[in-house]
């Protein structure tokens, strides 16, 4: 079950300035009741260091944004999880999730005259896959070193958690419903289109990167996570399906993920 269901989060304006939003749009509201406003950000990755203390140019621009938008839901592309992260680094802060401390440190003060506070009372900081590394040390990107990061973990990151997401809310969600699709194995998805190569003939030439037969059963879908998210909109059941794959601009003549 993902961490953290207590309140709040978000982004980075590119350059201290810059946001753009993926994703705008609305769930249909009953009777008289307003039409809710859910929100996707990507921001160029949103580091812990920015959202745990006050005072962070790009951290306030991205604020600034979301609070022109002033979403119910939101999701924050590219905030790391520092959860996660300090699973490798010991000084990294916990006592807040990152999308916690944004909402305190930044979304809940306006950030110009005209704008007001967000006060997201609901949060969720799901594990993502990024720089998590699978218990067997596999070479993924064929490099001839096994088991070391970024390019032999699920998904790209440094560190554990890096480039993840984070949910902020409005609207009250069921923890115990939450289904989170972070482990799934690509291999298990019907009618995949892996690429696949024998053990001792692997062409990485280009970039390419193909999976071998003994990392079918390691390799996960999902380069962040999947979640499912079900949100109690006065009284009506609204499910957020949310998911940040790695693009394809990175990708060799294989095309890995576009696929």
């Amino acid at each position: 079950m993902p961490h953290d269901t207590s309140r709040r989060s978000v982004l980075k304006a590119i350059g201290g300035a810059a946001t753009v939003p993926g994703i705008v749009g609305t769930a249909a509201g009953r009777g008289n009741a307003p039409i809710p406003r859910f929100a996707a950000f990507n921001v160029e990755n949103f580091e812990t260091g920015q959202v745990q203390e006050k005072g962070d140019e790009q951290a306030a621009a991205a604020a600034r944004v979301i609070q022109e938008i002033d979403p119910d839901v939101l999701v924050v592309n590219e905030l790391a999880n520092n959860v996660q992260e300090a699973t490798v680094d010991d000084s990294v802060p916990t006592d807040q999730t990152n999308v916690e401390a944004f909402v305190d440190n930044y979304l809940s003060e306006p950030q110009r005259k005209n704008l007001e506070g967000i006060k997201y009372e609901y949060t969720l900081q799901p594990e993502s896959n990024t720089g998590l590394l699978s218990e067997d040390d596999y070479d993924f990107n064929k490099d001839g070193v096994a088991g070391e990061r970024p390019g032999d973990a699920f998904g790209f990151g440094v560190y554990p958690g890096q480039y993840a997401f984070g949910i902020a809310s409005r609207y009250p969600f069921d923890e115990d419903a939450i289904r989170s699709f972070q482990e799934f194995l690509w291999a298990d998805m019907p009618d995949n289109l892996i690429p696949l190569a024998d053990d001792d003939g692997v062409d990485t030439s280009e970039g390419n990167i193909y999976l071998t037969e003994a990392e079918l059963g390691a390799f996960r879908l999902s380069s962040k996570t999947h979640i499912d998210v079900p949100f109690d909109v006065d009284g009506d059941t609204v499910h957020g399906l949310f998911s940040h794959p790695t693009p394809t601009g990175f990708d060799g003549a294989n095309n890995f993920n576009g696929r």
